[in-house]
């Protein structure tokens, strides 16, 4: 059993013997240490791109080394209510992920980050994706590729991209080096693509 946290005067502590419950307020949790679930949520703006079964990680504050996979076991159909002014204008939907693989380390109660997997494949290499440029007349983007001679432009294929970084299909090879930003001269900022 996990003891919830309580309101004793000005804060939130965990409840003691002693402390009052008012009615209809939860103060222990029952949990099976075998099957651990992370309860999160999520802003509306990104309900529509999560699936149930999606992959996911979890990584542990108290852990920072410790990631474990899992999937999103389920999606709440209304957002949660809130007693804050930032509910009126920001709405989040409970997400529940339910963890595929336990660790000594992992008892209830962790404060927790989760990366839910939307899209993913395999790829020769992965570039940052402020160093693959594309030019308005031109559909086909390209890199900034460091040779004897200074940086050599050179057309690639990209497949899926985030926010920070883009898988590369064809045209690179993980170990080559590549710019950052438009290359003047040899003072870019240089950067490995990473292997998928």
């Amino acid at each position: 059993a996990v003891l919830l946290q309580i309101r004793r005067g000005s804060e939130y502590a965990q409840v003691q013997a002693g402390d009052p419950v008012p009615a209809g307020l939860p103060y222990v949790q029952v949990v099976d240490p075998s099957s651990m679930v992370v309860n999160a949520n999520i802003n509306q703006v990104d309900v529509e791109r999560i699936r149930v079964g999606a992959k996911a990680r979890i990584r542990f504050d108290a852990f920072p080394e410790l990631a474990v996979p899992g999937h999103v076991y389920s999606v709440a159909a209304m957002p949660k209510s809130s007693n804050s002014s930032r509910g009126s204008f920001l709405k989040e939907i409970p997400v529940r992920i339910k963890l595929d693989q336990m660790d000594p380390r992992v008892i209830p109660g962790l404060s927790v980050s989760v990366d839910v997997i939307v899209e993913e494949e395999e790829a020769p290499a992965v570039a940052p994706a402020s160093a693959v440029f594309r030019d308005a007349h031109a559909s086909t983007p390209y890199v900034f590729v460091k040779s004897s001679a200074g940086w050599d432009r050179r057309e690639v294929q990209t497949g899926v991209a985030s926010y920070t970084h883009v898988a590369i299909r064809g045209g690179l090879k993980a170990g080559e080096i590549i710019a950052e930003e438009r290359p003047p001269d040899l003072t870019a900022i240089e950067r490995k693509p990473s292997t998928s």
